[in-house]
């Protein structure tokens, strides 16, 4: 319509150019002298003695200003110019406005009925990537082009956090996640759950040119950090928390009674460990609550030098002394919950503890939890559990801190979120890090993934407490109906047409009222075109931009590293970064790795375990 309504009003301009060339007599010299030409050939004597290309020819020929002084000195030609000017500026005028859509056009609506509306390029400046030492001074996250323009999530919008929100396999990690991975340069540390297990092989090379490197995989014991949530709990408090998020991701009973039991003999116990066995392991913990009888428990809070523990103990046994037979289901439930630690790669992995979560605010740490699909659910309790004393750890170091701000930035990059479990007081947590520079990219699938794990209400919190939210084609007709009722109401200009049948010959009119509807339609916001994905911020008007995925970027060049997993001292628990080493260092390590081997007379070396070294050449993630 603009480009119809553009060339119209070019062809107007020409007309009244036209015309005002005749009106005055020396406008535009070359159109009144070719005006002239006509005017002089189409006289009777000219037309009938010579044709149209040797006048033509002539009348150039003569030279401009002998044409000039011919056109001045005859005054019938004059008027026979003027006459022709005229009468072409008039037909293209008529045509223009015979071409015109006068019926169809809109008056210019006004806001009555709601005043939703697109962003502009000055309403999202504050999206749009800077350039120079401004951009190397903080985190990016590239998103896409709008408006012919990289839009970018900066630092104060991934510390508000960011909710993603759209089905699998429609560009959550090979459009935002990976893509901001990769842009990172150092200023921050990172928290990346892997569920593919692909995001470490494509990322972690480029990533470990600028920070260390952890990876917690626990179904990969020989690639894996170790991390036992025993070494992480020093208080009453932290060992409560524990036992609860436990509890909460191996199923809650229809009656308190049981988990309230269940949550204190797991509190005792943990506090019981940390007094008695400081170095004890998370299999530890397990081997008591499932291999004891009630007796067994009774007799062990007896003999613990742990006054706490007793305590905590002392509620327990009174609730279930009297009645043996509930003592003995309660035994049995606990023991369901903690059977799984039985598994040899759990317990490795477990074993010890080399996560130390206040190191990553000195010292830029990427931290991948590699939890592959297969075993999310199974592994929930230890993911939340991680997850939850991560967060805890990062607040108390923030309440020590002058300003109640990390010194060390921290992004964490929660893909497929609700497969991490349930952690206790998510919604006072994400709301408390907001403060700290802690910044959470949650990804879900819909909104009924945080309903089943947090109720309602919680889920209202955190949706609350997520400024950014980014929707993805495809999502569900819940999640459309809320963005498309969130982004509001616009005003526009309704047609209307009208039959007057009082009239004897049948007659129709047309008019144009404001009506009001919503900026955008849920069926709009689920049928998006693969790419496109729609933002919206608290502070600035939606954003429908196209996605820019990573392989179609220059961050591709970034996926070429090579990766190698770490290399373990098994005897002092020491890891080397993930990067892959010079041939020095590897000739290095093979000389030291064969003086060791001859020194322990060994057929085998049993001291250090060298990892399997994996080049990956431009990965390519799935396209989710």
């Amino acid at each position: 319509m603009r480009r119809h309504l553009l060339l119209l009003a070019c062809l107007a301009l020409a007309g009244i150019a036209l015309w005002l060339s005749g009106v005055w007599l020396r406008g535009y010299h070359i159109a009144i002298l070719t005006l002239a030409f006509l005017a002089d050939y189409l006289t009777p004597e000219k037309y009938q003695a010579v044709t149209l290309d040797q006048a033509w020819h002539h009348w150039w020929q003569i030279g401009d200003g002998q044409r000039w002084n011919l056109y001045l000195h005859d005054s019938t030609l004059q008027h026979v110019t003027l006459a022709y000017a005229q009468f072409a500026g008039m037909v293209i005028i008529l045509t223009g406005a015979f071409l015109f859509p006068w019926r169809t056009m809109k008056l210019r609506a006004s806001t009555v009925h709601g005043s939703a509306h697109w962003a502009n390029l000055k309403d999202a400046r504050i999206l749009l990537k800077d350039r120079g030492k401004k951009a190397a001074m903080q985190s990016q996250i590239p998103l896409g082009m709008y408006k012919g323009q990289q839009l970018v999530l900066k630092e104060k919008q991934i510390e508000e956090h960011v909710l993603i929100v759209g089905p699998s396999g429609k560009g959550k990690t090979a459009g935002i996640i990976a893509p901001g991975i990769l842009s990172e340069r150092g200023n921050r540390s990172l928290v990346i759950i892997d569920p593919k297990q692909e995001l470490v092989r494509l990322t972690a090379g480029a990533v470990s040119q600028s920070m260390q490197i952890w990876l917690f995989a626990p179904t990969q014991p020989e690639h894996s950090h170790h991390y036992n949530p025993l070494t992480h709990i020093s208080s009453m408090e932290e060992a409560e928390e524990f036992a609860t998020c436990w509890v909460s991701n191996t199923g809650r009973s229809s009656d308190p009674f049981w988990d309230r039991n269940t949550e204190l003999l797991i509190t005792a116990v943990v506090l019981h460990l940390r007094d008695t066995e400081p170095n004890a392991s998370f299999s530890r913990l397990a081997d008591i609550l499932t291999g004891s009888s009630f007796a067994d428990i009774e007799a062990l809070f007896e003999a613990s030098p742990s006054v706490r523990a007793k305590k905590t103990a002392a509620a327990f046994l009174k609730n279930l002394k009297l009645n043996e037979k509930t003592a003995g289901g309660v035994m049995t439930d606990i023991a369901g919950r903690f059977f799984r630690l039985q598994n040899p790669k759990l317990a490795a992995v477990t074993a010890t503890n080399d996560i130390d979560f206040n190191a990553m605010i000195e010292q830029p740490t990427a931290f991948y939890l590699s939890i592959p699909a297969s075993a999310a659910e199974r592994l929930q309790p230890l993911t939340a559990c991680l997850l939850m004393q991560m967060f805890t750890a990062f607040v108390n170091r923030a309440e020590k801190e002058p300003q109640g701000q990390l010194p060390r930035g921290i992004t964490c990059y929660l893909d497929e979120f609700a497969n991490a479990g349930k952690i206790p007081q998510m919604a006072q947590k994400i709301s408390m890090l907001r403060s700290t520079k802690v910044g959470l990219i949650l990804a879900i699938q819909n909104y009924a993934q945080l309903d089943a794990l947090y109720g309602s209400e919680s889920k209202e919190t955190i949706l609350s407490n997520t400024t950014t939210h980014i929707v993805l084609p495809g999502t569900g007709q819940d999640e459309a109906e809320f963005y498309s009722r969130r982004i509001g109401t616009t005003t526009v200009i309704g047609q209307s047409m009208n039959k007057n049948a009082q009239q004897q010959s049948e007659s129709w009119s047309q008019g144009q009222q404001e009506i009001g509807r919503r900026l955008i339609m849920p069926e709009e916001i689920r049928t998006m075109k693969k790419g496109e994905m729609l933002l919206l911020t608290d502070t600035i008007a939606p954003i429908k931009f196209r996605n820019i995925p990573y392989y179609q970027s220059q961050l591709i060049k970034r996926t070429n590293p090579q990766f190698q997993y770490p290399r373990v001292n098994e005897e002092h628990r020491t890891y080397e970064a993930l990067t892959t080493p010079s041939e020095n260092q590897q000739k290095e390590d093979s000389e030291l790795a064969h003086e060791m081997l001859k020194e322990s007379g060994a057929k085998q070396p049993s001291i250090i375990l060298e990892r399997e070294k994996c080049t990956y050449n431009r990965q390519t993630l799935s396209p989710d």
